[in-house]
């Protein structure tokens, strides 16, 4: 049993020597090398959910901002697979809605079509490819008015 509380002891002390000060605050109310081990695998476990939780918040809260439709398709997937490596899945229709919901108002027009392509062929790879079209396109448009102007 004194074998046994020694080892524990340095186990516990091997944990928190090799802490930052950040992660060290997790651990401060734990009485035993198997607290820590549990407070560590709670807050740092990419499949808690906590983690869960706050890739989903980042994907509801991912806005497009100044970014190219290519970007944000990249992050808003990267998010995805971070989700699925957690054993969460988002259905390609749940991600088509929100990439949807995130348009600037200049894409309108293109939302409209958007609902008019038979359910079939709205998948995740056509609304990339049908964006980047629509993407260029105003890119096209904008130089385009700047050269007459």
């Amino acid at each position: 049993m004194k074998s046994w509380k020694h080892n524990h002891a340095v186990f516990q002390e091997l944990i928190v020597i090799r802490m930052e000060e950040g992660p060290m605050l997790h651990l401060l109310s734990c009485s035993s090398a198997k607290d820590n081990w549990s407070k560590l695998k709670t807050v740092y476990d990419k499949k808690s959910a906590v983690s869960i939780h706050l890739l989903h918040q980042k994907f509801f809260s991912l806005n497009v901002g100044n970014e190219t439709a290519s970007a944000y398709i990249s992050k808003i997937e990267e998010i995805r697979n971070k989700l699925e490596q957690a054993g969460e899945e988002l259905s390609d229709k749940m991600v088509i809605t929100e990439v949807l919901m995130q348009l600037p108002d200049e894409y309108k027009h293109f939302r409209y079509t958007w609902e008019s392509v038979s359910q079939d062929k709205q998948t995740l790879e056509e609304l990339t490819s049908r964006l980047l079209i629509e993407e260029e396109r105003c890119k096209v448009s904008e130089g385009a008015t700047a050269f007459r102007s």
